[in-house]
């Protein structure tokens, strides 16, 4: 087992010891905090040294083996590190929902809101003067923008930062924590489901490395691997939307790149990730797309290979040729069989004429 060095058995045991029954659980089908039912098949136990080895060929009859079901759960606990952020976590909902309970209490209690049709009259005005202003202050911001360029960094700065709050505020309600969890669960359970995602969850050995992660929860398929090749390269790119503070915030996305190039494609380019690195923290060059590279260098190959033309070519061979290949091989095919037929027409009025000419040559 990847995991866990023991197996389980279990032993069902009969008053003459020479019935008793035995079955092993591998437990590597089992994952951690995970209920399972099994179904194990009993057989007969096998004992060495001064005990006799019982087997069926010592029964006269036929005797057919019992199954065993079990409701399985294996525990084992979470990492420190793990462990702690569930706790804060729980006490940070708890928080949040005794908050949001006060909050809504106290509304209910407020008299009634007056209609949104009242909020029309002083939003119209505000609204209009937004849309007219709005080509003058762009054309200001442009102009003077090496000027503007540390409030406008600044005020999105403080934007994110504000979105952010309220979005952690909202994920952190009743609501919010069932829509996320119906998001994030699946992707939850499949890194669960791997060697790498028990590791870093709970105490099963040493902690797995971020590229192993990162390869447990990416995608393995064509389309998966260009989908997500092509976000790397567009977040790599990203940086030229602000041309100073777009590279220093490169140093921070060259190592995060480069584990993904890492999990993506080093098994079948080992050297791509030097080039990732290097191109995203040099400035000017973040335009390479290290990403798309590694995914024309893994499927490349296989889109653009065709059949080896030839007059034999087996049938369970054609069908498995894509159409476009079947197309171009027969297309080189009929051009061939031209050439050969061409050829063979030129020999055989070579043949003809130099008849005629022994011919002549005799009755001269």
């Amino acid at each position: 087992s990847i995991l866990y060095k023991s197996d389980a058995t279990f032993t069902l045991e009969y008053p003459n010891p020479r019935d008793n029954l035995t079955a092993c659980l591998v437990c590597k089908s089992v994952a951690i905090h995970e209920t399972q039912w099994l179904i194990l098949n009993l057989e007969p136990m096998i004992s060495t040294g001064s005990m006799t080895t019982t087997t069926m060929e010592d029964s006269t009859e036929d005797v057919e083996n019992p199954t065993l079901r079990l409701q399985v759960r294996l525990e084992g606990p979470f990492r420190t590190e793990i462990a702690a952020l569930v706790s804060a976590c729980n006490a940070w909902f708890h928080t949040v929902d005794r908050a949001t309970d006060a909050v809504g209490n106290v509304t209910r209690s407020l008299p009634n809101m007056p209609s949104g049709k009242f909020l029309l009259l002083p939003g119209v005005p505000i609204v209009t003067a937004v849309v007219v202003l709005s080509p003058v202050l762009i054309g200001v911001l442009i102009v003077g923008l090496p000027v503007f360029l540390p409030i406008v960094v600044a005020v999105l700065g403080a934007l994110i930062g504000v979105f952010c709050v309220v979005g952690v505020l909202a994920c952190s309600t009743k609501h919010g924590r069932k829509q996320i969890g119906s998001v994030c669960s699946p992707v939850y359970h499949t890194l669960l489901s791997t060697p790498s995602g028990q590791c870093l969850i709970y105490e099963t050995g040493p902690r797995p490395t971020p590229v192993s992660i990162a390869r447990a929860c990416l995608p393995t398929d064509l389309w998966g691997k260009l989908a997500v090749s092509l976000l790397i390269d567009a977040l790599g790119s990203a940086s030229y939307l602000i041309p100073v503070v777009g590279e220093v915030l490169d140093v921070a996305w060259a190592p995060l790149q480069t584990i993904l190039i890492m999990a993506l494609y080093d098994s079948v380019s080992p050297n791509l990730k030097y080039v990732s690195f290097v191109e995203e923290i040099l400035p000017l060059t973040d335009v390479v797309p290290s990403a798309t590279i590694g995914w024309v260098t893994e499927f490349g190959p296989q889109l653009l290979k065709l059949p080896a033309l030839s007059h034999s070519t087996n049938t369970s061979d054609t069908k498995n040729t894509s159409p476009a290949a079947a197309a171009m091989q027969q297309v080189m095919a009929s051009f061939a069989n031209a050439q050969t037929s061409n050829s063979m027409n030129g020999s055989n009025n070579g043949g003809i004429a130099a008849t005629r000419r022994s011919t002549v040559s005799a009755r001269s």
